[in-house]
């Protein structure tokens, strides 16, 4: 089993590695400032299909909170 969970890890290595060390940078430049999105961070760390990925995800989730953030308005002060 341990052998398997191994195997497992090291194949998505090259997957969530870079997802972390982005991650990472963005918590570290967010100290000093606005943090650049992860999407723009792969795109420098060279990585054009894990960005195009991941922004795709960012434009959903924002899209996601915008239609939240309309039901929540119409919710409070209802329809005109």
């Amino acid at each position: 089993m341990n052998d398997v969970r191994r195997r497992e890890g090291l194949s998505t290595l090259p997957l969530w590695l870079p997802l972390a060390f982005a991650t990472l940078v963005q918590c570290v430049i967010g100290i000093g400032g606005k943090p650049p999105k992860r999407s723009e961070l792969l795109d420098a760390f060279a990585l054009p299909e894990l960005a195009a990925a991941v922004r795709r995800d960012e434009d959903e989730a924002e899209n996601d909170a915008l239609g939240a953030w309309f039901e929540n308005i119409e919710r409070r002060f209802g329809k005109a």
